[in-house]
């Protein structure tokens, strides 16, 4: 008798804890949406030159771009030297269902021109990194189509 009310208690224990994952689940609490979060830090591999369809890396330069808590930086920096040649960043937000990403530029150290500019991107998340296209400076007299594969480090 004492047998069978333990497999009763743990098979109740089993659907409430369930019942509770399920809803947990249904009001947002619980994410199992791996790999749909843009959080982390990347390296840019590859980007379209301004003037050809090919994507080139740049020389001599490495640049990083770190997601987290809504914010995004991105140092530039010689990789021989480690001398920093560029930082900029700012703020983000990411819809994963709609694979789109704005970014909003809050400091620039080459392009003092660019704070304040809010760019949406479509972005293509996968285990390796992602992918991003859009037009960076839109409705200025200096834009420039983004095209870059960016690599999770």
């Amino acid at each position: 008798m004492f047998k069978n009310n333990k497999i009763s208690i743990l098979v109740s224990l089993f659907f409430a804890e369930n019942i509770v994952i399920l809803f947990l689940l249904g009001i947002g609490v619980i994410n199992f949406n791996f790999g749909k979060d843009v959080a982390g830090v990347y390296r840019l591999d590859t980007l379209q030159a301004q003037d050809s369809q090919e994507f080139t890396p740049m020389e001599g330069v490495e640049i990083l771009k770190i997601f987290a808590d809504g914010f995004w930086i991105s140092p530039a920096y010689e990789k021989d030297t480690k001398r920093v040649v560029s930082l900029s960043g700012g703020r983000y937000t990411y819809d994963s269902t709609q694979n789109n990403i704005e970014e909003e530029v809050l400091f620039n150290l080459k392009d003092l021109s660019s704070i304040g500019l809010k760019t949406p991107y479509k972005i293509y998340l996968n285990e390796t990194g992602f992918y991003q296209s859009g037009i960076y400076k839109q409705h200025t007299n200096d834009p420039w189509k983004v095209e870059e594969r960016w690599i999770k480090e």
